[in-house]
C-alpha cells in the first residue's frame, strides 16, 4: 500500500492510521473514521482515497467559484455604467433645472447651450 492516502473525509485529518490484524483497516487517529478489507486482495488505500460524491462537489464548487468571479466582474462593469448614468442624469437634472430656473433671464441660445451641457455636449 504504497499509495499516498488523502486526509479523513469527515475532520480533515491527515494522521490516517494502518492496523493489518485480522481485519486490516485504515482509520483516522482524531475522529476514528474507520475502513475495513473484508477481502485480502482489497486495496484499502484505494478505497480510502475513493470518494465521488466528495470529487464531484469539489469540481461542482469550483465551477460555482469560477461563475461567481465572472458574474462579479459583470456587476463591477454595470455598477461602473449605473455611476456613469447617473452622474449624466445629474447632471442633465442640473442643467434642466438651471434653464427652468433661468430661462427668463436669458436668450434662446443661452437655453439652447444649457440644454446642450446638460447632454454632455460641449459645442463651445
Amino acid at each position: 500500500m504504497s499509495e499516498e492516502l488523502r486526509p479523513c473525509p469527515f475532520c480533515g485529518n491527515k494522521n490516517i492510521r494502518k492496523n493489518f490484524g485480522i481485519f486490516p483497516e485504515l482509520f483516522c487517529s482524531e475522529c476514528e473514521a474507520t475502513i475495513y478489507a473484508y477481502d485480502e486482495h482489497e486495496d484499502l488505500a484505494k478505497s480510502w482515497n475513493t470518494r465521488p460524491l466528495e470529487d464531484a462537489l469539489q469540481s461542482r464548487i469550483a465551477e460555482l467559484e469560477a461563475e461567481n468571479n465572472r458574474l462579479s466582474v459583470l456587476l463591477h462593469d454595470e455598477i461602473s455604467q449605473l455611476e456613469i448614468a447617473t452622474d449624466l442624469g445629474n447632471m442633465r437634472w442640473v442643467a434642466l433645472n438651471n434653464i427652468y430656473e433661468n430661462c427668463e433671464k436669458h436668450n434662446t441660445n443661452w437655453c439652447k447651450r444649457m440644454a446642450m451641457k446638460g447632454l454632455g455636449i460641449n459645442n463651445e
